[in-house]
């Protein structure tokens, strides 16, 4: 052999190495798999009974979402909404696998879900699951406007598949929850609410966390048995919202009615009306949330809000008690209350030196403030000097006013 048969040798293309074909564990189709699940009117999850003698709710939205605007609210025009996906960071190369939709029907509570068996049916997935959102008026999640409607949109442009859920009227119930009970709860995750509001508890349940690896798993083992619990734990997240959403309704559609056992969940409720500026329901939730009793600081802010809700209301006594009652018990470090008292002192009554005390009151408060603590006070002090100031110019020209009244009538009493 020369050198060029050797050279030729190693410049030869080499023969294509023969891969042998994956052992495909699930049959490819261009169709998902649809599964539907009916829970009758009898069904209880965790404490809530679960059908609703409520459905109606024509107020509801105008407290919860007033960018909706004012419109009626039917519990059977919400579909509840929750995906299962291939990554928990979102972004377009995260694929919804997993598309659990719920209503309420006559027959009682159901739960459609949509699955991809593999990725080739995800347009079939796609479709359907628009085709059954256009039935529903409403669309419920929970964090879904933040991670499960931009994940399922962006699977619709990537696929090329017409959409309409970007237009539906969008109830993202973990902010409501939040506000309602943020102050009592460790956090305002569906998993925790279920648990302390609904008193559910989940056995053998998969963690959220734990459900991307697990399909691909699926996908490489066919184990069903890892599937069912995937379907399970989406089925109970759509039970779970379900409840929490007619509950946070029924609570803001008649707040009177509500059943709340802790003051923390009144207080939520009265934050909620207001906002909106439903003084009367505000006050009626405060109220309740101090008989229930709350923790300091909780506590004293309620009264403050309460306070307020009746100085919008014109309920000035009211406002009035408070803002004493509190003074008497809180003394030097009760600075919101002395500025109040001082404004209305000035505003309500023109009682000018009772207006003087409250203020002379709080800069020695806070001046006291600034020395133990060293707590910056000075743009509070500014603010409540320049009050006293104008307080004593008011005075002051209330004296000349009297004294040229004194004169004036003393004069016309005079016969020359």
């Amino acid at each position: 052999m020369n050198l060029r048969d050797k050279l030729d040798r190693y410049t030869r293309p080499a023969k294509p190495e023969t891969i042998p074909a994956p052992a495909s564990s699930l049959s490819s189709s261009s169709l998902c798999e649809h599964s539907v699940h009916t829970f009758p009117a009898d069904y209880r999850h965790g404490t809530y009974n679960f059908q609703p003698t409520q459905k109606d709710f024509p107020h509801a939205l105008e407290f919860l979402f007033p960018n909706l605007g004012n419109l009626p609210l039917s519990f059977d025009q919400i579909a509840f909404f929750d995906t299962e996906t291939t990554g928990l960071s979102g972004g377009i190369g995260v694929c919804a696998f997993l598309v659990g939709i719920a209503y309420l029907s006559p027959n009682g509570f159901v739960v459609e879900q949509y699955l991809l068996n593999d990725f080739p049916s995800e347009c079939d997935l796609l479709q359907k699951v628009c085709a059954k959102l256009d039935q529903f008026r409403y669309l419920a999640s929970f964090n879904g406007r933040s991670f499960d409607v931009p994940v399922i949109e962006g699977r619709f442009v990537l696929n090329g598949v017409p959409q309409t859920i970007s237009k539906k009227l969008h109830l993202d119930m973990l902010h409501p929850a939040r506000r309602l009970w943020k102050h009592r709860l460790k956090d305002c995750s569906l998993k925790t609410v279920e648990a302390d509001i609904l008193k559910f508890q989940r056995l053998n349940d998969i963690d959220g966390w734990m459900i991307p690896q697990a399909f691909f798993s699926y996908l490489r083992s066919a184990d069903r048995n890892v599937m069912e619990r995937i379907l399970l734990h989406n089925r109970l997240d759509l039970l779970t919202l379900a409840c929490i959403t007619h509950l946070i309704l029924k609570a803001v559609e008649n707040p009177r009615e509500a059943d709340f056992e802790h003051g923390e969940d009144w207080y939520g409720l009265g934050t909620l009306f207001e906002r909106r500026r439903q003084v009367e329901l505000a006050a009626s939730c405060f109220e309740r949330a101090l008989e229930a009793g709350l923790p300091d600081p909780l506590g004293r802010n309620c009264r403050k809000l309460l306070s307020l809700t009746h100085k919008r209301a014109g309920n000035w006594d009211g406002a009035v008690r408070l803002w004493k009652e509190d003074l008497s018990k809180s003394g030097a470090s009760a600075i919101f209350e002395l500025e109040e008292l001082a404004k209305y002192y000035e505003h309500r009554r023109r009682d000018f030196a009772s207006a003087c005390e409250a203020c002379r009151r709080a800069i020695t408060a806070l001046e006291i403030r600034e020395a133990t603590s060293g707590a910056g006070a000075a743009a509070l002090i500014f603010q409540f000097e320049q009050r006293l100031q104008r307080l004593r110019r008011k005075m002051q020209r209330e004296k000349v006013c009297e004294k040229q009244e004194s004169m004036s009538s003393y004069f016309s009493s005079y016969s020359f």
